[in-house]
């Protein structure tokens, strides 16, 4: 049984190594096209997202896509991959265009919506080396880990630590991490957003 246990947490870590590495990479990308072109570039992130729906529908429906079924099968979660393939990217380029619109809404600086987009990033280091040496569950949601967690909130600190000073370069770190353990809630929305949503509090 040990060992049924420890090829599941391998299996399981296989997966979200890919996926976070994905996810990681999304991040990256969005953040430098969002550096280049600012507010140019919600129209694009739009027709990706519709363009990215019709494409799960088609992979729903049993049709194969070159690379993209292939990326599917490879990084997608089990639960996702019948009815809801390519969730995790659809949710994660959904969170980086509600940061985006929410940022021009608040009149927010360029600089506070780079860091909240780059705070997404987090959640890859959270969820691997939660996996790997996470023991201590929260008592509120028994999906995170307390080790996880401070994965989370060191990166976090290291992101704001380029772009910030002073006390929100912990404030944005703390609060994010925070958000990142509440459940049933998608953190791809979830973490940039309270993000943002901070940085303009505290100005």
């Amino acid at each position: 049984m040990v060992y049924m246990k420890d090829l599941s947490v391998k299996k399981e870590l296989s997966i979200e190594l890919g996926r976070k590495t994905v996810h990681f990479f999304i991040v990256l990308v969005n953040l430098l096209l969002f550096h280049l072109f600012e507010y140019n570039l919600v129209p694009f992130l739009v027709v990706l997202l519709i363009f990215g729906i019709a494409i799960s529908e088609i992979t729903i429906r049993g049709h194969e896509i070159p690379i993209v079924s292939w990326a599917i099968k490879n990084f997608d979660r089990p639960e996702n991959t019948v009815f809801r393939p390519g969730l995790g990217v659809f949710t994660l380029i959904t969170g980086i265009l509600i940061t985006i619109l929410l940022s021009k809404f608040l009149v927010v600086s360029k600089t506070f919506t780079e860091v909240a987009i780059l705070m997404a990033a987090s959640d890859t280091f959270s969820t691997v080396l939660g996996l790997m040496f996470g023991k201590t569950r929260w008592g509120w949601n028994f999906r995170k880990t307390v080790e996880g967690s401070f994965a989370f909130l060191i990166f976090s600190i290291f992101v704001t630590s380029g772009y910030l000073d002073g006390f929100s370069r912990l404030i944005v770190p703390l609060v994010a991490t925070l958000v990142e353990t509440i459940p049933k809630m998608d953190d791809n929305f979830a973490i940039p957003t309270a993000s943002l949503l901070t940085l303009k509090l505290i100005g």
